[in-house]
């Protein structure tokens, strides 16, 4: 016995469903693929935008940086600090060389025999009556 056959517009309507179903399925299927990838470049955007400025290491960072730059560029604040320490000190070390020349050159026209202990005495001596 044969067995009966569905008609061929019941037929015809059922693969034009399936078909139907397939796009609609592919279509629901790339927008929700759609949305996933904004919704990862988004949460990207925001941890790269917070990254480096929106956490304490991040902020911390940033202050190092920028007083690098300060120290390294002549122009920079901590640039001009360091090269008038750098001046003073360099006058300091001027004025006791000054001193201590000054001094080994008196004590040796009274004495030739003259130890460096005198001069270190004679320096402390001239300095303490500076301060």
């Amino acid at each position: 016995m044969a067995t009966p056959r569905t008609s061929d517009a019941a037929y015809a309507h059922a693969v034009t469903m399936k078909k139907l179903f397939k796009r609609v399925a592919w279509i629901l299927l790339a927008i929700g693929m759609a949305l996933i990838i904004a919704l990862l470049i988004g949460l990207l955007v925001s941890i790269r935008s917070t990254q480096l400025e929106g956490t304490p290491t991040g902020k911390k960072l940033l202050r190092s940086s920028d007083l690098i730059i300060s120290c390294t560029t002549p122009s920079g604040k901590c640039s001009k600090e360091q090269s008038e320490q750098l001046v003073k000190i360099l006058e300091q070390i001027s004025d006791n060389t000054a001193i201590t020349v000054t001094c080994a050159v008196n004590l040796v026209v009274k004495d030739p025999n003259v130890t460096l202990a005198d001069v270190q005495e004679c320096v402390r001596d001239t300095t303490a009556g500076e301060s």
